[in-house]
């Protein structure tokens, strides 16, 4: 198995993530990604922000390359998870993956509290944990690569804010996977406003109905393993750890 680039897929952990205008948050939490010899890469797609993510992140000196590799899309200004994690997925060269928005701060031992198989996944859960940080990390998920893909990935007919990670829980439930929690003591999530969530998203009037709309595309269960992910064009650039993409 390779991934979008052709490099064959190794045993390890990639972390993916993707930002657009999140870029304070990330600088901050970034080092905690680090501090773990198990993540062999992380893998950023920053989705159009007005400052580079690259701009950020150097003028902290982050070192770009062997670990982090920023992947630019500059076609789609209107913030997309499903396509963004998507292609981020696709691009991680490791058989392992942990999927971690801007905000979110790892903790130490989170690896060792998150015994990863292929029988089961991890995910943040909301409906088990009522604090706020438990809340707010629905949305985490550690789980192997090929399970990921066995059903095809976030759904991109949910193009708007929430029910993205609902719908892909559901669905890989489905399929036979164990759901196990991610223990929020494990990590910290920097809050921000609800109206900074759909700022992104031109036309959104709010959080609420954004849900509500995306739980009634979920419910129609259109995306299956005949569904095609959004294609892209991946540029190398001359700076190393660099790339540049196109929505095809």
């Amino acid at each position: 198995m390779k991934n979008l680039l052709g490099k064959e897929i190794k045993k390890g952990i990639s972390i993916i993530s993707s930002c657009k205008d999140r870029n304070t948050f990330l600088k901050i939490c970034l080092p905690s990604w680090l501090q773990f010899p198990a993540v062999k890469e992380i893998i950023i797609i920053d989705w159009g922000s007005r400052v580079p993510v690259e701009n950020t992140l150097a003028e902290h000196s982050f070192l770009f390359g062997k670990k982090i590799k920023i992947f630019r899309v500059n076609t789609n200004p209107s913030w997309c998870l499903s396509k963004s994690y998507n292609l981020a997925a696709r691009l991680a060269s490791f058989d392992k993956l942990l999927k971690l928005d801007s905000e979110i701060f790892l903790l130490p031992g989170f690896f060792k509290r998150h015994c990863l198989d292929k029988k089961s996944f991890f995910r943040g859960n909301l409906s088990v944990e009522r604090s706020y940080n438990a809340g707010k990390i629905n949305g985490l998920l550690f789980i192997y690569r090929e399970n990921f893909f066995s059903v095809n990935g976030f759904n991109e007919f949910i193009a708007s804010y929430s029910w993205d990670d609902a719908d892909l829980y559901s669905r890989l439930s489905k399929e036979g996977l164990v759901s196990k929690n991610i223990n929020s003591d494990f990590v910290l999530h920097f809050p921000h406003s609800e109206k900074s969530r759909i700022a992104n998203l031109p036309g959104a009037k709010s959080t609420y109905e954004e849900e509500r709309i995306n739980s009634e595309i979920s419910k129609k269960g259109l995306w299956n393993m005949d569904s095609k992910m959004s294609d892209f064009k991946v540029l190398r650039t001359k700076k190393l750890g660099i790339f540049s993409v196109s929505e095809a």
